[in-house]
């Protein structure tokens, strides 16, 4: 796992995404998330300098398909605030 820019996908046993994240450290954020989280079974990541940016464009996909926020919306307003 680098520890560059990016963005990953989490994933529960059901391959369901609950999580999209922007990160500036791929490497640190990714373990912080297995440490903090019992849920995460799977994870896509991609390499991304512009990591804000691919992180909205994928959480409005999930948003078209869905209708709603991954993880039904629990967790990635918490950023905001």
């Amino acid at each position: 796992m680098p520890e560059s820019e990016g963005v990953y996908q989490l994933r529960d046993a059901h391959k369901q995404i609950f999580s999209i994240k922007g990160v500036i450290n791929m490497r640190e954020s990714l373990l912080e998330a297995f440490e903090e989280n019992d849920k995460v079974v799977w994870f896509e990541y991609e390499e991304d300098q512009f990591y804000s940016k691919r992180e909205s464009e994928l959480i409005q996909q999930y948003l078209q398909v869905h209708g709603e926020m991954p993880g039904g919306g629990e967790d990635e307003l918490d950023d905001l605030f």
